[in-house]
């Protein structure tokens, strides 16, 4: 027989000890005293990270135990796919919440009906960590930033960045090991030149002033396509953002350029699948171009300089490109229309398209060069400072609510033991402030007595071992990803919970590749 099968107390069980195992290696990380892990990989060099859901990811276990793993690590990743963060505080909630829950259940309380219950109680919760949030200010936004990232300089720069709410924040190494922040003035594109000998400074980057500007969505595949718009324009400026280029434009190009016949620079449109011609239309009405589409039948054999764009700069760098010209009228109306387009959008994947057009079209764009000393220290300071960003923007949505685990602490002492959801909950949701103080070193219980009786803002600041109003100190967690933490934490649970029959495929655990079917 080929297949194993686990059923019953035993499989029950085997889930336990599962969640126990993966929640328990990444819940060290929680808090601002949480611990780094090291990850090495076939496909990396080895890197250091406190980050939860990349450290479940990269976590693998036994055979029988590798199909429970997936199912959990869910949880993280989908909290992290919503927000961005809260990913190990949802991990740390789903151990607790199965645990507790597995007790109701060898009391002889079917899962189903703690299932429903539960279901109600987490609605309730969710909903009343909405209606407590409150909307950030500046000094907010920086605090949310320093917490998530756990550095007070990274809240400062990302403060700046957040200054416009519809505002674009792009990662880019810096040269050193110093973190800063650039504001673009002028339209993004986040791809430099086909070639770096287009640029004259390779190592740096190139201001263009009044270039002209032929847009596409055609594949160049040769120079007879382009050869007659370059011989009209009499050695002026051209920028060319095209689908692609084929090697020979690509040292056409390049050979024009050194010989300094034409200045003219190839850049690839920005690539958003469907969203490109959408795209290249902002960039159109951005530069006063027209766009030359095969969608139109207009051959690129025939445009003509009427047909091009023109703006005041262009700076082209090795990976980015922004164009810098004045805001007319018509570029108004497109961000208006964009605007339009944000609010009737449902979808957060097609509105965050959306969001990105906007803020390049309104100039909204900051660069956060990122600096560290050694190549393990830059992905860890990345990482940190794109959570950091998903919390801000989470945050400026949705709002805030108090940090350091006190949030779901002061919802907990309202539970009532009646009810079985609350009875429940009451437990789970002292879970991540038990963590953290866990990670800082210090007694859980001496901590929990000492904010016993006091106000709702009085919490645990774990990074100074102190008891302090967590408003005043801010110390907050954007409000959405508690939110999704508990919501995702109680989606897996439940379906763990109501699991009693495990199918493994043996040869396939053999080679460590394991078929699950729950």
């Amino acid at each position: 027989m080929n297949k194993e099968i686990i059923s019953g107390n035993e499989a029950q069980e085997l889930i336990s000890n599962t969640i126990t195992k993966l929640c328990d290696y990444v819940g060290i990380t929680l808090g601002p005293k949480g611990y780094n892990a090291i990850i090495d990989s076939d496909y990396t060099e080895p890197f250091i990270t406190n980050d939860g859901v990349t450290i479940a990811k990269s976590l693998e276990f036994e055979p029988r135990e590798e199909a429970i793993s997936k199912i959990i690590k869910e949880a993280s990743i989908k909290t992290c796919e919503k927000v961005g963060d809260g990913t190990t505080t949802s991990l740390v909630l789903l151990k607790s919440m199965y645990h507790e829950c597995l007790k109701y259940i060898k009391k002889g309380i079917s899962p189903y009906i703690i299932k429903e219950s539960l279901s109600k109680t987490v609605d309730d919760i969710c909903n009343l960590i909405l209606s407590n949030s409150k909307k950030p200010l500046t000094k907010d936004i920086e605090s949310i930033a320093s917490v998530s990232c756990g550095n007070k300089c990274y809240g400062k720069i990302l403060s700046k960045a957040f200054k416009n709410k519809n505002e674009k924040i792009i990662l880019e190494e810096s040269n050193n090991d110093e973190t800063y922040i650039e504001s673009i003035d002028g339209y993004f594109i986040e791809n430099g030149p086909v070639s770096s000998y287009m640029i004259n400074n390779r190592l740096e980057c190139e201001l263009i002033n009044n270039p002209y500007f032929l847009i596409t969505d055609y594949k160049i595949e040769s120079i007879n396509q382009i050869s007659n718009i370059i011989n009209q324009l009499n050695g002026k400026s051209l920028i060319v953002i095209a689908d692609s280029f084929e090697e020979e434009v690509i040292e056409y190009f390049s050979s024009l350029k050194s010989k300094n016949i034409i200045n003219i620079v190839g850049i690839e449109a920005p690539n958003y699948a469907e969203n490109k011609i959408d795209i290249l239309e902002d960039i159109c009405i951005y530069t006063n171009a027209k766009l030359i589409s095969s969608k139109k039948g207009i051959l690129l054999e025939e445009v003509n300089v009427c047909d091009l764009g023109v703006s005041n700069n262009i700076k082209i760098s090795r990976v980015n490109s922004i164009i810098k010209n004045d805001i007319n009228d018509s570029i108004k109306k497109r961000v208006k229309y964009i605007k339009k387009l944000i609010e009737k959008e449902n979808d957060e994947f097609r509105k965050d398209i959306l969001e990105s057009r906007l803020s390049y079209l309104s100039s909204s764009t900051s660069i956060i060069y990122v600096g560290a000393k050694t190549k393990s220290e830059m992905i860890l300071n990345k990482m940190r400072i794109e959570d950091a960003v998903y919390a801000c923007k989470t945050a400026i949505k949705y709002g805030y609510s108090l940090g350091g685990g006190k949030e779901l602490y002061n919802i907990s002492l309202s539970m009532n033991d009646k009810d079985l959801g609350e009875s429940i909950l009451k437990e789970v949701l002292v879970s991540p402030i038990k963590q953290i103080i866990h990670n800082s070193g210090e007694n859980v219980e001496n901590i929990i007595k000492e904010l016993n009786g006091k106000k709702n803002s009085i919490g645990y600041d774990a990074y100074n071992n102190r008891i302090v109003d967590l408003i005043e100190e801010g110390i907050i967690d954007p409000s959405y990803v508690l939110i999704e933490s508990i919501k995702n934490s109680f989606s897996i649970s439940s379906i763990l919970l109501t699991t009693s029959l495990i199918i493994i495929d043996k040869e396939k655990a053999k080679s460590g590749n394991v078929t699950e079917v729950l």
